[in-house]
């Protein structure tokens, strides 16, 4: 919201006040609108951000006031039965017609509204919790990778290579595995490597990611145990990393436990259902547990499959009498 693009300011009027109109069964807040027309730029900055803190801690606090002066005979106006349309019961209630009591603890309540609200505006003001997504937005703006991104893998190679060598330090990672990925397209495994020789150091965020693509190149070049060895590295040190799902597919092709454990710590990835799909194409030498847990994974995570009828066929006639109601959820959803 920017002051050029507003309206004509016009005569800010503050009258009645809240407390009064308030007292009155009237709305106790003036409008946005109302309040952002004044016509000096550091005066209506001041009450933008601080409508919400005089909305949040004013209202309370002529609630509060409208409670003491209806409970003190001053006046007959029943805030309470007026706002909430609710009966009272003064004279069989003992807190109510105490006012020692009443008086003391509304007056506290209105005032923690008011501590409340007033921290409301100075944390939109400050922009708390904004630092990190504004830098990051600044320096994508600035980035001269992120424009070559949507590019032809020949029409960026030349502006990437320049930038791989005298660019800004993030955007040389950028190109770098930008240029890898492109090369690795191509079927240029070797000259990949290059590019993704210790990028993960420069170039953390995409650390995961670096290390798929360097695996994938060793294998592209037919150098199986460094690739092997980056797979092993990938799921070790990335663990929780949903990448980590590769390198537990491509080592399981040897290791059956490596299968075993991307079924149970990531069930919902597609080289998951992938390596349930292939175990049940296996002889059938596994136990009926597990045979039923690779079925519901199907059931739930490979709707995508164009044959996932036979599997929730085989499913119902194999384990119906002890399925639970939430796994026939599950496979009726996959049925619709």
């Amino acid at each position: 919201m920017f002051l050029a693009h507003r309206s004509p300011p016009k005569k800010l009027n503050l009258a009645p006040s809240l407390l009064h109109r308030s007292l009155n069964g009237e709305p106790g807040i003036l409008p946005r609108r109302q309040l952002s027309s004044c016509r000096v730029a550091p005066y209506w900055l001041v009450l933008e951000f601080y409508t919400d803190g005089i909305r949040m801690a004013l209202f309370p606090m002529a609630i509060s006031c409208g409670c003491i002066f209806s409970g003190s005979g001053t006046s007959n106006y029943n805030l309470d039965s007026k706002i909430f349309n609710m009966p009272t019961e003064k004279k069989n209630n003992p807190i109510v017609n105490n006012k020692k009591f009443k008086i003391p603890v509304i007056v506290g309540l209105g005032v923690c509204a008011l501590l409340v609200g007033a921290a409301m505006p100075t944390v939109k003001w400050t922009g708390f919790g904004q630092h990190k997504i504004e830098t990051l937005k600044t320096e994508s703006a600035e980035s001269a990778v992120l424009k070559l991104a949507l590019w032809s893998p020949s029409a960026r190679a030349q502006e990437l290579q320049t930038l791989a060598e005298t660019g800004h330090p993030l955007d040389r990672s950028r190109a770098k595995y930008l240029l890898a990925v492109d090369l690795m397209q191509l079927g240029q495994g070797e000259a990949a490597l290059k590019h993704l020789d210790g990028l993960e150091k420069s170039y953390p965020i995409l650390a995961p990611y670096i290390l798929k693509q360097r695996a994938t190149a060793y294998e592209m070049i037919g150098n199986s145990q460094q690739a092997e060895k980056t797979w092993q590295t990938l799921v070790k040190d990335y663990a929780n990393s949903t990448v980590a799902a590769e390198g537990l597919y491509k080592l399981g092709q040897t290791n059956p436990e490596y299968w075993q454990q991307a079924i149970a710590q990531f069930p919902s990835h597609p080289r998951t259902v992938e390596i349930a799909t292939q175990l049940l194409k296996q002889p059938s030498s596994r136990s009926p547990e597990l045979d039923k847990t690779l079925r519901l994974l199907i059931a739930q995570y490979g709707l995508h499959l164009p044959d996932i009828v036979n599997y929730l066929d085989q499913l119902t006639s194999k384990y119906a009498k002890v399925l639970t109601p939430q796994e026939w959820e599950v496979i009726g959803f996959a049925y619709w």
